[in-house]
């Protein structure tokens, strides 16, 4: 394991892999749907003219459920990673990591894992250690991340990015406009982001959500 935070994630969250779907990988979670079906993507379809209401409400919904989980003063790990060959490489001035204080930004390492099956593909990852939440821009990251599959959008998130709140014992992991994941080392600490947004809850996934607080 060549950074801490490999090594953190290794010792509390024992065989994880961190990608996507998060919620699927773990067994305590809680997944939410981020963006509403009833306000709809598109404004006209035809003309390629896209909902703005859409996107606001899903950058709402990431940021308040982010707000349930993560304190200003939590310790946050950010890992951002991109596929590409071999020579990529992910900038100190990607958007990305102008969203993290400077001060934060002086604890980024770079690793590359080749892609087993894919020939010349690479994973390129960037840990970011030694922030605390406030100083993660996450409205900007969780608005670049909902504009991900709409290039028309700006600005456009290209990879995927993790949240790992050390002092919570939890990663969040906002995969595209439609959802938003949640897993903790324990039930109790997902416990008023359920409450909170239980609402907002993907339906498909509800009933193992519930039954997972349903005798705590």
């Amino acid at each position: 394991m060549e950074n801490s935070v490999c090594r953190y994630l290794q010792n509390n969250f024992k065989g994880l892999e961190l990608a996507s779907p998060l919620f699927y990988r773990w067994p305590i979670g809680v997944r939410f749907e981020i963006g509403s079906p009833e306000a709809g993507v598109w404004r006209d379809f035809e003309n390629g003219v896209l909902n703005t209401l859409y996107f606001e409400n899903a950058l709402l919904r990431a940021v308040s459920i982010c707000n349930a989980v993560f304190s200003e003063s939590d310790d946050v790990d950010v890992v951002y990673e991109i596929l590409g060959h071999r020579r990529r490489k992910i900038k100190m001035k990607s958007y990305v990591l102008r969203q993290i204080n400077d001060s934060a930004r002086k604890h980024v390492t770079f690793a590359s894992r080749k892609v087993d099956g894919a020939r010349g593909q690479y994973r390129k990852i960037a840990y970011v250690t030694g922030a605390t939440s406030k100083e993660v821009n996450y409205a900007n990251l969780f608005l670049s991340i909902v504009n991900t599959d709409f290039p028309q959008r700006k600005p456009s998130l290209r990879g995927r990015c993790y949240f790992v709140n050390r002092t919570k014992g939890m990663i969040l992991h906002l995969y595209d406009d439609r959802g938003l994941d949640v897993i903790a080392t324990n039930r109790s600490a997902l416990r008023e982001v359920y409450v909170r947004c239980n609402d907002w809850i993907l339906d498909q996934d509800k009933p193992r959500i519930d039954a997972l607080f349903l005798n705590e």
